[in-house]
């Protein structure tokens, strides 16, 4: 349709340039046979027939005076009917020397279409009109063929753009539809299907390529979510376990049961379990972006402080120093503070007597050092601990209370905030145990 409207409208527009070009070429020929005239005037008195005008193209001419009357003109204006002349108005009040439309095209003549022009002239003293009648025949008839070639030749041509255009379009289109008809079979559980990749570097080449990654990522987020819930049921199923035995043994042994240690040990596995619910919570909507406030300037130091504070009597001796004299970065208040209670809490679970934290700044960024005089990490664990639900063994036992989430979270809120975290080698000023180093961007001062 597209092409169909362009080849009707550039036919269109070729007409309208050739008829155009027919008028500009003929146009002027009224004032040289106005000088025509003249002159003739001075060799004698104007034959009222005109001779033969010498021109490339047939020309007539007709002479008018004021009122409008024929003085002169060719021979086959002269011969024409009058039936046939269909002159315009003539009212003695118009204007010398202007044509209206009808005036223009007063004559209908043979060897037409004719292009009319007028010029003013003098003979004897008195002022004339010489009106000029230029045949367009020739043009016409090369219009027409242009005409009668352009019809001819548009439905050829359109249709062979059609055809062309459904196999070419058919053709290139056809590794699409085998890509969604592959697409279409995989499901939920044939998520390691891929789709054939062709081996052209066009856009359907990249379209199979973006789609391979995209099956991929679905496999990685369905696997990761499968194994998060079934972590998460079997980390809640334990308090949920420990509840129930500690009331079942207690109502079969009323008398013998020591009810404040049950409470108490119910209690326990309750708080437990809403620890677990909460980081729950916040590892699932870790990746909802409408839960993210905007960026805020935050000063690292007084966070650390407010939380070592919220940490009470149980927590072991914190040493807190500021080296950077006043450190800032960009973030969420509470997601930072999330970041701080996690590291602080779970080195003060596994400190023997001691925690540091020390904060420090580069030119671009901001370094938070959380160390313990605990047993330390393994080299070959210190990747493993920040996947969910991961404890190690002895001393980094679920009897030690962590819901095995925390780390996971201070990886996953550090990520976030464009930065990163790790275990690092102890260095000199350390104090022997585990250290986790987070690294920010450093906010603009």
């Amino acid at each position: 349709m597209v092409v169909a409207f362009a080849l009707v409208a550039g036919g269109a527009i070729v007409g309208f340039a050739l008829h155009r070009e027919a008028e500009q070429s003929v146009k002027g020929v009224a004032a040289t046979q106005a000088r025509w005239v003249e002159r003739l005037a001075t060799e004698g008195p104007v034959p009222r027939i005109l001779p033969a005008v010498d021109s490339a193209r047939l020309t007539l001419v007709e002479v008018l005076d004021g009122q409008g009357r024929t003085l002169a003109a060719s021979e086959q204006i002269i011969d024409s009917p009058d039936d046939e002349r269909h002159r315009g108005s003539r009212s003695d009040d118009r204007e010398f020397g202007r044509l209206d439309e009808g005036r223009r095209n007063h004559l209908k003549l043979r060897g037409g279409p004719w292009f009319t022009e007028s010029a003013p002239a003098v003979l004897d003293g008195k002022p004339v009109l010489v009106v000029t009648f230029t045949s367009l025949a020739e043009y016409e008839r090369a219009i027409e063929s242009v005409g009668r070639l352009l019809a001819l030749a548009f439905p050829v041509l359109l249709l062979l753009v059609a055809g062309s255009t459904w196999l070419l379009v058919g053709r290139s289109l056809r590794p699409v539809e085998r890509i969604r008809h592959e697409v279409e079979l995989i499901t939920a559980g044939s998520l390691n299907t891929r789709v054939d990749e062709p081996k052209t570097n066009d856009e359907i080449g990249r379209l199979a390529i973006t789609l391979n990654d995209m099956l991929e990522r679905l496999q990685t987020s369905v696997a990761r979510q499968r194994r998060f819930v079934a972590d998460a049921s079997h980390e809640l199923r334990t308090p949920v376990t420990n509840i129930a035995a500690a009331l079942d043994v207690a109502q079969r042994y009323p008398d013998r049961t020591d009810w404040p240690e049950v409470g108490a040990d119910v209690a326990a596995q309750n708080q437990r379990m809403a620890a677990l619910i909460e980081d729950l919570l916040l590892s699932a909507k870790m990746e909802d972006q409408a839960t993210k406030s905007p960026p805020e300037l935050l000063e690292l130091a007084s966070i650390v402080a407010r939380e070592v504070e919220g940490l009470g009597a149980v927590a072991p001796t914190i040493m807190v120093a500021d080296e950077s004299g006043g450190a800032q970065v960009l973030g969420d208040e509470r997601r930072m503070g999330r970041v701080v209670r996690n590291l602080v809490a779970n080195a003060a679970r596994h400190a023997e007597s001691r925690v540091k934290i020390t904060i420090s700044q580069t030119d671009d960024e901001v370094e938070l050092r959380v160390a313990d005089d605990g047993p330390g990490i393994a080299l070959e664990a210190r990747e493993r601990i920040f996947q969910p639900f991961v404890r190690l063994d002895q001393h980094r036992a679920r009897s030690l209370g962590g819901t095995g989430l925390g780390l996971a979270i201070v990886a996953d809120l550090v990520s976030e905030m464009g930065g990163t975290v790790g275990v690092v080698p102890n260095e000199p000023h350390d104090i022997g145990g585990a250290v986790f180093v987070v690294h920010l961007p450093a906010a603009p001062r």
